[in-house]
């Protein structure tokens, strides 16, 4: 009997902890024709970097973010003071600013506080044999790489 309950709290000890947020880097497969790849990599001063590549664009952003480990999720504040250009602005406008970390993966928190798991994409092929449109919904999210 006591070999069982110490299994079990063990096994729920191991259930509440979670998992850490790992600092690295995280890259989004390209998806749909563009073959748009976003990059962020989260450095041990928590500082990070963002870039995103993709069909003629090409943006890069960095800052310091913030976790909290309870519901891991990471908050980013990209830096805009002595930034000369004039895009940057647009670009930090348009950037993820939340993610929730789960099993090594980021997933961008939307505008209702809960992560965005799928997204309509562009695809060569259309939804239906003969008609439709050339969107799918597909999986977004940033895998981390070794």
């Amino acid at each position: 009997m006591r070999l069982y309950i110490t299994t079990l709290l063990a096994f729920f000890t191991i259930l509440s902890r979670g998992q850490e947020i790992r600092p690295g880097k995280s890259r989004q497969n390209p998806a749909g024709d563009y073959s748009v790849t976003t990059t962020i990599t989260l450095k041990t001063d928590n500082r990070f970097t963002y870039e995103l590549l993709g069909h003629m664009i090409q943006e890069k952003a960095d800052g310091s973010f913030q976790t909290s480990t309870d519901d891991r999720i990471i908050i980013l504040t990209y830096d805009t003071i002595n930034q000369k250009d004039i895009n940057y602005s647009n670009t930090v406008d348009m950037a993820p600013k939340k993610f929730k970390y789960k099993n090594d993966r980021l997933y961008e928190i939307g505008d209702n506080g809960r992560p965005i798991k799928s997204r309509r994409l562009l695809s060569k092929h259309r939804r239906f044999y003969f008609f439709g449109d050339f969107s799918r919904r597909r999986k977004v999210f940033l895998k981390r790489v070794v």
